[in-house]
């Protein structure tokens, strides 16, 4: 099955790059995209810099040894319709579940989610999406447009079929879709693991793949 999800182009930075891949990146990204001028090499290193020391700093407060091995850097996406959630879990007794609700940093505070059990058709999407306190935004609130739900039931299809087509993903979570009046871009994704013996699952494993903007990845090319 088609699995229509789309990502804003990002681009990775890695430490070890001296002076030129990723200092250029940083200030192509950073300065022309973010400030729209152009930007002077040394300013994307500091900015590099800084953003390596900031994280060690917080994972050493946590009590954890820093392992970043790389920064992934994504343009600033303008505010969209709504911020939607969508997550594809392993259920230990109703099997595959689909969770599509409000998203963003304030999820667990809405807790505005509806749920089906997998596989779904795209008319159950859309009949999801309804069922959300969320619906009055994707339907256009105080004279907003409304946001394009063709184009948001494609990607939680795409997220389904993602999960369904990969045995040992045990978890995926989308978080948060950004929903325009056009399209629908994924903003942050991450899945987690299972081993695989004879086709069931043995236990979660670690973090296969984390996409934000600006954040730092702790797994290296080879790993994705």
């Amino acid at each position: 099955p088609a699995m229509n999800v789309s990502f804003e182009k990002s681009r990775l930075a890695w430490p070890q790059l001296t002076g030129s891949e990723a200092t250029e990146l940083l200030v192509f990204l950073y300065f022309v995209d973010y400030l729209g001028r152009p930007g002077d090499p040394l300013a994307g290193r500091a900015v590099f810099e800084r953003v390596i020391e900031s994280v060690s700093h917080y994972a050493l407060q946590l009590g954890v040894a820093p392992n970043i091995r790389g920064v992934l850097v994504s343009p600033m996406l303008t505010p969209p319709v709504a911020e939607v959630l969508v997550g594809v879990h392993e259920d230990t007794q109703f099997g595959p579940m689909l969770t599509v609700g409000t998203g963003g940093v304030h999820v667990e505070v809405h807790r505005d989610v509806a749920l089906r059990h997998l596989p779904v058709g795209r008319d159950e999407v859309m009949e999801m999406l309804s069922e959300l306190r969320l619906a009055k935004l994707l339907g256009g609130y105080r004279g907003q447009p409304p946001a394009d739900r063709e184009a948001l039931a494609e990607m939680i299809l795409g997220v389904t079929a993602a999960a369904l087509s990969h045995r040992d993903i045990e978890e995926l979570e989308v978080n948060p879709v950004f929903a325009y009046p056009d399209r629908a871009v994924a903003v942050d994704c991450r899945a987690f693991l299972r081993s695989v013996t004879n086709n069931g699952p043995i236990g979660l494993e670690r973090p296969l793949h984390e996409r934000r903007a600006g954040s730092l990845l702790s797994s290296s090319p080879a790993d994705d």
